[in-house]
């Protein structure tokens, strides 16, 4: 029986079923392996050489085959926190990520934090509110705190907002999509200020892709605005009687003057 030769275009379609098969890594488990000790161990060489270009492309790649574990090792072991939290965000560690970001010195800022959190969606929201709480709570302690809120309200609204000092002036309702649910995200604001609550939700209120949830949105903020007037009216109440019995006690001690003048003029004229 006679071999038929590979023909060219066999030889071709051959290649091009080689090549699939490694872009999709549908390859042998021997070869994926071996790419793995070779990746793993060229990472390594790439951090001991310092060689930061073809170490940061490597961990960019995301169909490198580097055992996850030693990439975690080694990055620690040579000090690269940048790397880390990116490593860490391409494994879905969220909290191992921030968690590095916010015990680092040199990765510890508002603005790192922040612009993690943007990255996350909302099945992460429990996570967001935890780093984002204290934040808030530091925010509204300080005198001048519009940049830290106005920062706060992009990451849960978008990234269109103006910045002061005619934040409170201006139409924010363009902003970018909103992804987080803005029932929760209204809920945990008001546990903690409701007057930023409430600013939350005059951003969103137009926003048309809220679509059935608009009406909820705009009653929502109709029945807060109806509270915090009624509670501003209540902490007055008290200022406004003390007021009021402070100028009765004046009109009376005024006129125990008028009197007690009167009747001394009385006394001398007679």
């Amino acid at each position: 029986m006679e071999m038929e030769l590979m023909t060219s275009d066999d030889s071709q379609s051959m290649s091009g079923l080689v090549q699939s098969l490694i872009q999709n890594r549908l390859i042998l488990k021997s070869v994926r392996d071996l790419l793995t000790i070779v990746e793993t161990a060229l990472l390594k060489v790439y951090l001991i050489d310092n060689n930061n270009t073809l170490a940061n492309a490597f961990l960019r790649n995301q169909d490198n085959c580097c055992l996850p574990t030693e990439v975690e090792t080694e990055l620690m072991k040579h000090h690269r926190c940048q790397e880390l939290v990116s490593f860490y965000e391409k494994q879905n560690r969220h909290s191992e990520a921030l968690e590095l970001i916010k015990n680092i010195e040199s990765l510890s800022t508002r603005e790192n934090i922040l612009n993690y959190l943007s990255k996350l969606d909302n099945n992460q929201l429990p996570l967001i509110f935890k780093y984002i709480k204290p934040m808030i709570k530091f925010a509204l302690e300080e005198t001048k705190n519009e940049n830290i809120l106005h920062d706060i309200l992009i990451l849960f609204v978008g990234k269109s907002i103006p910045t002061s000092p005619s934040l409170s002036t201006m139409d924010m309702s363009n902003a970018e999509t909103i992804k987080f649910n803005p029932i929760e995200v209204y809920e945990f604001l008001k546990d903690i200020n409701q007057d930023f609550a409430i600013k939350y939700l005059e951003t969103i209120c137009l926003k048309p892709e809220l679509n059935s949830k608009q009406r909820d949105i705009c009653n929502l903020l109709i029945y807060e605005y109806h509270d915090r007037i009624k509670q501003l009216s209540n902490e007055s109440e008290p200022m406004i009687e003390a007021k009021q019995q402070e100028i009765k006690d004046s009109q009376q001690q005024n006129c125990k003057g008028i009197l007690c003048f009167t009747k001394t003029t009385e006394k001398f004229s007679t």
